[in-house]
């Protein structure tokens, strides 16, 4: 009920979209839970960083074929690089060729 409430004053997410979700998340391995009496506990059954890398492989599938060149371009093209951001990614690929 606690993730009922903070979702709803969160999202507008109505008890029955919370439970939708959170069955989804668990069949799909993301999250299990323990029966606590009347209440479920539930935690993540996946790092977030596995979580976070699996998406961006999905992005990047999706969206640009899987290029990193082709998303760099587009971001590139429409300056939404800061020059921080920039130096940032020599620094990634520096690391990269070594």
């Amino acid at each position: 009920m606690q993730m009922v409430e903070a979702l709803k004053e969160e999202k507008g997410w109505a008890k029955s979209t919370v439970a939708t979700m959170l069955n989804r998340m668990q069949k799909k391995g993301l999250i299990h839970y323990e029966e606590r009496g009347r209440a479920r506990l539930y935690f993540p059954a996946v790092e977030q960083e596995a979580v976070a890398l699996r998406e961006t492989h999905s992005f990047l599938q999706r969206v640009y074929r899987g290029s990193v060149g082709m998303m760099l371009n587009a971001l590139l093209e429409e300056d939404r690089l800061s020059q921080e951001e920039i130096e940032e990614l020599h620094e990634i690929l520096r690391k990269a060729d070594r």
